[in-house]
């Protein structure tokens, strides 16, 4: 609980910035954050009433895979929106993912995103492209050392529609 005049305070404070973004540091997703509109009185605001305040904290799927367009290059940016709209829950692991790629090939690299399909055998496979500058042993050694210390953890979640490789800048 929080009196009236801290409520219009606060209240002011947040239209300075932007939408009252919050920010990933990685991936710099904006999250929408809502106040519900609190009737106060000029009476409250004199008297120090005390005010209940509700947060509501939310990010669209459409927010976050735009957000995602920051890290990642879509290949085919309309047939990976769909599918990740049809596969929602790939999406906290794409914002993850990047941590971990990061931490292993380093910053010299390039992250795409590339949808792979067979409609004869009715299957869609969404691979992580990590497009990196090392010669091919190293390369496979990372992609190797990705796999053991995070893609392994994940794979029953993904459950086969998402899958990593590398390939050459």
């Amino acid at each position: 609980m929080i009196n009236a005049i801290e409520y219009k305070q606060r209240e002011n404070f947040h239209h300075l910035f932007s939408d009252n973004a919050v920010f990933n540091p990685l991936i710099s997703p904006a999250i929408s954050r809502d106040l519900y509109e609190i009737p106060i009185e000029e009476s409250d605001l004199l008297t120090g009433k005390q005010v209940e305040i509700e947060s509501s904290y939310y990010l669209s799927p459409i927010e976050v895979i735009k957000s995602l367009k920051e890290v990642y290059f879509f290949l085919e940016p309309e047939r990976v929106q769909k599918f990740l709209l049809d596969n929602k829950e790939l999406i906290p692991v794409l914002q993850e993912a990047p941590i971990y790629i990061q931490e292993i090939f380093g910053s010299s690299m390039l992250i795409y995103l590339d949808l792979h399909s067979d409609p004869e055998e009715d299957w869609d496979e969404l691979f992580i492209v990590i497009k990196s500058p090392y010669d091919a042993e190293k390369a496979f050694s990372l992609e190797e050392k990705l796999f053991e210390e995070w893609f392994i953890d994940i794979m029953d979640k993904v459950q086969g529609r998402l899958n990593i490789t590398e390939e050459p800048l």
